[in-house]
């Protein structure tokens, strides 16, 4: 741990979220000799401990702020609650991404190479000098959350997070995509509509079959929800043809404001043939035949 924590700069935190009434004191607690000390969440008033997920426990910035002290009370932390807050006039959820002991070899690179992945969200140096904490704005829930090990963390709900506002850089911006796609990466996923079912041997890739794809990937919108083209492109990746790929990007490419070209390096490298419950081809179909149901 660094000998000389960062200070509170509360002027440098992200102009969205000072005005949440979501905010929660904490303070150090010893723990063994050889861990980290604990970052025990307490109330504004009184400085008892607190469950940081009880809104009956939150206060507003300027009273958390008023409490640190730099001895007992050692700053200030925002609670994810799960709710979406509003942000220049959109909703979308808060989601905090960690990276612990970035002075080991490899995870500050990593770190950077996300947060750029990320379109440079707000980050700012942890309380224990040796981490970096990332804010951004997701318009979809997160699929999943927690640790996902090697020091990376990344949560919008059941938990608070401490924030300093010392060394910030970047903003708090929307990065709905590249964040879903990470969550991929991270935490694994699993389509729901596959589970139980063996796999499908791959289809031999064929003209024919090819321009069947073709049609049904017209009938699709690639402007849709996260999920929905995620699975798409797993969908087609599935048939591993030598033109799986960039049949999905072209597609994928129809939205020209939607397509991130990091997101989707991103959710093909985190395509898994090998997953116990794959997104296949069948899902592209059964999307498209839903379009045209709809359609009449």
């Amino acid at each position: 741990m660094s000998d000389q924590r960062p200070t509170l700069k509360p002027d440098n935190l992200p102009p969205a979220i000072k005005d949440l009434h979501q905010w929660v004191n904490w303070i150090y607690v010893p723990a063994s000799p050889d861990s980290k000390p604990r970052k025990v969440p307490i109330h504004s008033n009184g400085g008892q401990w607190i469950d940081p997920t009880d809104p009956a426990n939150w206060s507003c910035l300027s009273d958390a702020i008023s409490c640190v002290d730099g001895e007992g009370v050692a700053g200030i932390g925002v609670a994810l609650s799960g709710e979406r807050i509003q942000v220049d006039g959109d909703d979308y959820y808060l989601v905090a991404l960690d990276f612990d002991d970035i002075d080991i070899a490899g995870r500050e690179s990593a770190a950077k190479d996300i947060w750029r992945r990320l379109n440079k969200p707000y980050v700012e140096i942890s309380p224990s000098g040796n981490g970096l904490r990332m804010l951004t704005l997701c318009a979809q829930k997160p699929p999943k959350s927690g640790n996902a090990g090697d020091g990376r963390e990344l949560y919008f709900e059941k938990r608070y997070v401490t924030l300093t506002g010392h060394s910030r850089r970047g903003k708090l911006n929307v990065s709905t995509d590249p964040l879903l796609a990470l969550c991929d990466e991270w935490f694994g996923t699993e389509d729901p509509a596959t589970q139980g079912r063996t796999p499908v041997a791959t289809s031999p890739e064929t003209p024919r079959r090819i321009a069947r794809l073709n049609n049904a990937l017209q009938t699709i919108d690639a402007d849709c929800d996260y999920e929905t083209w995620r699975n798409v492109v797993w969908g087609v990746l599935s048939t591993g043809w030598s033109v799986a790929e960039p049949m999905a990007e072209t597609w994928s490419r129809s939205a020209p404001d939607r397509f991130s070209q990091e997101a989707f390096d991103a959710v093909v490298k985190s395509f898994d043939p090998e997953h116990r419950a794959p997104v296949t081809l069948g899902t592209v179909f059964h999307l498209a035949r839903g379009v045209a149901d709809d359609r009449g």
